[in-house]
């Protein structure tokens, strides 16, 4: 655990290393912006966290993209080639997020993976990001409106465009609903193992988060770890962003939930396990 004041008002140890330090010397910077947001809510809320919305990148555009630019110009385009990548550190992106403190709102379509690309030729300008954000949630492969699979498509008021599936999502390479309930490994089964995880454990939403070390080596930063606290419940997370695995440490106790398999001595790349101590 990294040694630091406490603030006791967020419940975040941070050290002289910083916190969450990533490889290249940057910082994840989560305590920083968690506490400057406590210092605005005060002590009778909690936090709420969001993967995505319709106003900014779809999680797994914004890990495809160059991350050197804000808002919707940082979002880069998944194909069909580089879809499954993305997608794997989406989803550590959005387990984070869900083991972090207070509330997490998952932006529909980002619990099976949904794209938000932007059309060819289009710019990024906002007039077309909705039309990339709020294609319609995928029920089923090859879904139609009105073929009883709930699908949905709607014409934007004067503009003569329509918002629909576009080829990336409407492929197979974009699994639905139905085809991920049946797949205990897909991305939808996870996103319900760790929310389930969440709603159920107080310590997950109000304990305290520290910093941990649960993995060595050159990369180890490049793994998010901390541990969570309430009363005498203690909670360990391990996520590896590496394309490598990691071996891990410091992690005994029960599983409570893993992805990409994950294990207390193991973190395979792209990654994660939660342990209860």
């Amino acid at each position: 655990t990294i040694s630091g004041d406490q603030n006791p008002n967020s419940g975040i140890t941070a050290g002289s290393d910083g916190i969450f330090n990533a490889a290249d010397g940057k910082q994840w910077n989560f305590p920083a912006v968690y506490d400057t947001y406590n210092a605005y809510r005060g002590d009778t809320s909690l936090p709420g966290l969001f993967t995505s919305n319709h106003d900014i990148a779809r999680v797994i555009n914004r890990v495809a993209g160059t991350g050197n630019t804000s808002g919707i110009q940082a979002q880069g385009s998944v194909n069909a080639y580089n879809y499954a990548k993305y997608l794997a550190s989406s989803n550590l992106v959005k387990i984070a997020e869900l083991m972090f403190p207070g509330l997490t709102w998952v932006y529909y379509g980002d619990e099976i993976g949904l794209t938000g690309n932007f059309a060819d030729g289009k710019d990024g300008q906002s007039d077309y990001a909705d039309l990339a954000y709020r294609q319609p949630m995928k029920w089923v492969q090859g879904q139609e409106v009105g073929d009883g699979s709930l699908a949905t498509e709607y014409g934007v008021t004067g503009s003569g465009m329509e918002v629909a599936l576009d080829s990336l999502n409407s492929s197979s390479t974009v699994k639905s609903v139905a085809d991920q309930l049946e797949d205990p490994n897909s991305t939808l089964s996870t996103m319900k193992e760790f929310i389930a995880l969440k709603n159920s454990t107080p310590a997950l939403i109000t304990g305290d988060i520290e910093a941990s070390y649960f993995a060595s080596g050159n990369l180890a930063a490049n793994v998010l770890c901390f541990t969570r606290t309430l009363g005498d419940v203690k909670i360990k997370v391990a996520i590896n962003f590496n394309n490598t695995a990691m071996s891990a440490y410091g992690l005994g106790g029960t599983v409570l939930a893993s992805y990409n398999g994950a294990t207390q001595s193991s973190l395979p790349a792209l990654s994660a396990i939660v342990v209860q101590e």
